[in-house]
């Protein structure tokens, strides 16, 4: 449909973000050591990864914008990156604060589900 490269690698780069996010998982529920630094190149790689994949989103969405298609699934796609694009980006402008600056953030900021924005953390009496 549109002329981009790396079009083809999206499978590739579904594999290795799966790959990273349950290093992720497996490195932040044990007790070694040295968790904080292997986390933090993980997460490097993974928000390196995380912007590749935005970056190729931008360019979808300005070559969707530029060739002026009209498709219905041209629109589909471009509601939906409008949507998911600007939510990925405060997801990993979150989580790079969080863990790469070691920075608090307040749960104001904090997006907990992409998918439902309005989501908010309840906080249980215990």
């Amino acid at each position: 449909m549109f002329d981009l490269d790396g079009r083809r690698q999206h499978q590739h780069r579904y594999r290795k973000v799966r790959r990273l996010t349950r290093n992720i998982d497996r490195i932040a529920r044990g007790k070694r050591p040295d968790r904080q630094q292997r986390l933090k190149a993980l997460y490097r790689e993974l928000l390196s990864e995380a912007g590749t994949v935005c970056d190729r989103a931008r360019a979808l969405l300005e070559a969707i914008r530029r060739n002026g298609c009209l498709t219905p699934e041209a629109m589909a796609m471009e509601a939906e990156l409008e949507t998911f694009l600007p939510r990925t980006l405060q997801v990993c402008d979150t989580a790079r604060r969080r863990v790469l600056l070691e920075e608090h953030v307040p749960n104001g900021e904090k997006l907990f589900s992409i998918f439902e924005p309005h989501t908010q953390l309840y906080k249980r009496g215990k």
